[in-house]
């Protein structure tokens, strides 16, 4: 087909206008379907940023994230993960998109995959006691430390009463049960998982241990003003399954949230 000179210009807008309208389409969807972005950042994981600790897989004049920003990022994948695992009550969620590659900023010694199966078993136990619901599905995997192997009879024993004791006394008998029961299974009851108070938080994990005591103590009042700003999605959305609230927008911020931080973070050319 030949073009006029006068048609081209109104092709051109045409063209413009249907770029522009796709465009538009495209921002929706993601809008509509926030975990796209979490997926395509997880999968980015040793292409386009990578934690420190990972630093020696890249390749000579790699273009990364700065790795001062990666916390941040990591740090908000791991609450946008959480937070859908509480929204759907399904720990199973955290087993997606590739976390196991991705090493927690929180604490090195688990992956994102494994920080965010114990984050979610751990908050959706309190939440079910707290409702007089089953604990079955969450506890052994709390006690398993984030493993989702297939749970032993002597971590279902040691649920059972953990849920029995809490009838009994509360929130304070559920470590002394767990440590009389599992002792080699709740590596650290006073610290990391299930604080009494910030206070009680000591040694190397202790800011994360002062993150757990915030975020329980959020879930006793049932008070989403005292949720701390890390992990603040995945607080939020425990206080709102408390609450019978609907969670779900908590979860799009946390991934509007992490577009940003992904987006904006600056780049650099790795020389090893």
């Amino acid at each position: 087909m030949k073009l006029s000179r006068s048609s081209a210009p109104r092709l051109a807008a045409a063209l413009l206008a249907g770029l522009s309208a796709a465009a538009c389409r495209k921002g929706e969807a993601v809008r509509q379907n926030p975990g796209v972005l979490p997926a395509r950042i997880a999968a980015d994981y040793g292409r386009t940023w990578v934690r420190p600790s990972d630093w020696g897989s890249l390749h000579p004049r790699q273009r990364v994230i700065e790795p001062d920003q990666t916390d941040d990022i990591s740090e908000t994948l791991l609450d946008y993960y959480a937070c859908e695992s509480i929204v759907r009550r399904d720990p199973a969620v955290c087993g997606t998109d590739g976390l196991g590659r991705i090493p927690s900023s929180y604490t090195g010694m688990l992956s994102l995959h494994n920080h965010c199966l114990l984050i979610s078993s751990e908050y959706l136990m309190l939440a079910e006691l707290m409702q007089g619901r089953d604990i079955q599905d969450t506890c052994p995997i709390f006690l398993s430390d984030g493993d989702p192997a297939q749970p032993q009879e002597r971590e279902k024993q040691a649920c059972a009463a953990a849920a029995q004791a809490y009838r009994s006394a509360g929130f304070s008998a559920l470590c002394p049960t767990f440590k009389r029961l599992a002792p080699d299974r709740v590596h650290s009851c006073s610290m990391e998982a299930l604080p009494d108070s910030p206070g009680s938080c000591r040694g190397q994990n202790a800011a994360w241990c002062e993150v757990s005591a915030a975020i329980i103590a959020a879930l006793r009042a049932k008070k989403r003003r005292l949720c701390p700003s890390e992990l603040n999605a995945t607080c939020q959305a425990l206080v709102d399954l408390l609450s019978h609230e609907t969670a779900a927008p908590r979860c799009r911020r946390a991934a509007e949230k992490l577009g940003r931080l992904y987006q904006a973070a600056p780049r650099m050319t790795f020389e090893p």
